[in-house]
């Protein structure tokens, strides 16, 4: 009995010193007397669940993901063995799994909000957006006063996407809670989404008004006056978010992307050297800092070890968003091949009187990083032309168009994306939907939309998938990380357009080289209003003044006069471009 006393004496006294490791914020450390305390217990307890977070905090993930994994098969129906799996598996970018530990973690404590914040997590990486929604929904009936909730179930809502509900969260965000940052950046966010600068601005003044806690929300703040153009308030708040929390990788890549990166800036791009090992960073962060020692070797032109950096990046964001599944490239072609059947079948089906009358909408598409967001800069410069950035309506819409056709469900569409367009830029004339991908099913959007323009957009291959393998992508686009299949995904591309070309009456579709665009910025944003059916304006000569918001990645570079120096970019990195070099346009 003295024995087992002084055991259980031994093991309150290790698991205390771990404890105050941890929260000391030295896992190292924590690991030796509590792997000393896990060896005393009979059955799996306390002891486990902090072992499993000290190796996981020391980035020691397999030997973390064995201790919590025991602990669950010991006790099966242990809350806190199951959470901690489940952050674990989430941070190996084991997401699917990580969703049904903490799943299981929520059916033994209903009322465990932890577990709620982590599938909801889980189901952010894995694009289930609306299974999220639901989660945090129930969350936030256990505690609605948790901010972070909130927040997150305002931006589930934009990824969904459903900006009116979103909007509505936000609005009672802040009615609940109005002396809350969070809160204010949330309903900045959500009037961003829908193109209401003005308000954006109120909400982002009263947010400063209350100052950020921590160095990610001082980083959220940062992406907010991003998107608004306010590039200069911008560096400030990331240089602040650093200052408040140094070890981390998103702040510290946006300052790369911000602006050109000098040599008096040495001490900065050592210091996310430095970073790039550190064991509290996860994948993602770590990503994050490669793809900004890319950008500063580049600007620096050291491009070998620019490259490396950007294929690190890569290699990271790829883990990060897909751990071990591998890109399978024949059924991303088989995708293709069946969606451009099912637009040219649908295409053949149709007859004039299942047509929308409406001339709104301009469709402005090709590859990503081509030049789309510039083109749309310039056309929404007009007094008369308003934006709705890239809308994803028909994407999500088009596998149950294309392969379960009815008339009336099209039909419906149509007015349907009309009164999106006109809610999203009201009193224009005509109002541009730029989402890329579109090219895929241009001739269907065509066939709803016979008055609608089409412009192509289109750029020397090598410079385009050169921006996809340098630009930090915001949404999951499996094949953008490794060169070969950025390759595939042009040459399917190419591919398709050449069938496109044939199908879309000339009079209804315009293509435009990015490098005339910038070479010619005036005769070439003429023939682009002119064919536009609007009449000139000469704000269309300063798209950087435009003062809608920007959310995709090119942000930076459109609130910048149009420039030439990403022409011929490719150049500088030939000797390790030979997948891009090879293709033709």
């Amino acid at each position: 009995m003295a024995k087992l006393d002084s055991i259980t004496r031994e093991r309150r006294i290790l698991l205390q010193r771990g404890k105050n490791l941890i929260a000391a914020g030295n896992y190292n450390a924590a690991v030796v007397p509590l792997e000393r305390a896990w060896s005393l217990d009979g059955i799996p307890s306390e002891a486990s669940v902090l072992l499993s977070l000290a190796l996981q905090k020391s980035g020691r993930l397999a030997e973390a993901c064995g201790v919590a994994s025991a602990a669950v098969s010991e006790n099966p129906s242990a809350p806190e063995a199951l959470e901690q799996l489940g952050w674990v598996c989430l941070d190996a970018s084991r997401c699917d799994e990580a969703a049904t530990w903490f799943k299981k973690a929520i059916s033994e404590t209903p009322k465990g909000i932890f577990a709620y914040h982590g599938l909801a997590q889980a189901l952010r990486r894995l694009e289930r957006y609306v299974e999220e929604v639901g989660v945090l929904r129930r969350a936030l009936d256990i505690d609605p006063s948790d901010e972070l909730l909130r927040r997150n179930l305002c931006e589930a809502l934009l990824l969904v996407p459903d900006a009116s509900a979103a909007l509505a969260e936000a609005v009672a965000f802040v009615r609940m809670l109005p002396g809350s940052f969070e809160a204010r950046c949330s309903l900045a966010q959500s009037h961003l989404v829908a193109h209401r600068s003005d308000l954006a601005e109120e909400q982002v003044a009263e947010a400063l008004k209350i100052g950020p806690a921590n160095g990610g929300a001082a980083f959220r703040l940062a992406t907010i006056l991003r998107a608004m153009g306010r590039i200069v308030e911008t560096e400030s708040w990331t240089r602040k978010s650093i200052e408040m929390q140094p070890v981390q990788g998103s702040a510290y890549s946006l300052v790369s992307y911000l602006r050109r990166v000098r040599s008096e800036d040495a001490g900065r791009v050592a210091k996310m050297q430095e970073l790039c090992t550190h064991p509290a960073l996860s994948v993602n962060e770590r990503s994050l800092l490669h793809y900004g020692l890319g950008k500063a070797h580049e600007d620096l032109e050291r491009f070998e070890e620019a490259m490396s950096h950007y294929d690190e990046a890569n290699r990271l964001a790829y883990l990060y968003r897909y751990g071990a599944a591998k890109f399978d490239r024949r059924s991303f072609t088989d995708t293709t091949d069946r969606t451009v059947g099912a637009v040219e079948a649908v295409r053949a089906r149709r007859r004039n009187n299942e047509s929308s009358a409406s001339d709104v909408p301009i469709f402005v598409f090709g590859m990503i990083r081509s030049g789309t967001t510039l083109v749309d800069q310039i056309l929404s410069s007009h007094r008369e032309v308003g934006s709705v950035g890239e809308s994803r309506f028909w994407l999500d819409r088009s596998t149950a168009l294309l392969f379960s056709p009815g008339r009336d469900d099209i039909l419906a569409a149509a007015g349907d994306y009309v009164a999106l367009l006109q809610q999203g830029a009201p009193a224009k004339r005509r109002i541009v939907d730029k989402m890329p991908g579109n090219y895929l099913i241009a001739p269907l959007l065509h066939a709803v939309f016979p008055n609608a323009k089409f412009i192509h957009v289109t750029r020397n291959p090598a410079d385009t998938c050169l921006s996809i393998y340098t630009t930090i992508n915001l949404s999951r686009i499996d094949w953008a990380h490794d060169k070969a299949n950025i390759a595939l995904a042009y040459r399917e591309y190419l591919r398709t357009m050449v069938r496109w070309r044939a199908v879309i009456p000339a009079s209804a579709i315009k293509e435009v080289a990015y490098e005339d665009l910038v070479a010619n910025p005036e005769s070439v944003s003429r023939d682009l209003v002119a064919f536009c059916g609007v009449e000139w304006d000469d704000a269309c000569m300063k798209p950087e003044e435009n003062k809608r918001s920007v959310l995709t990645p090119s942000a930076w570079q459109v609130r910048q006069p149009i420039y030439k120096t990403s022409v011929e970019r490719w150049k500088s990195f030939e000797p390790w471009l030979r997948e891009f070099a090879q293709l033709r346009r």
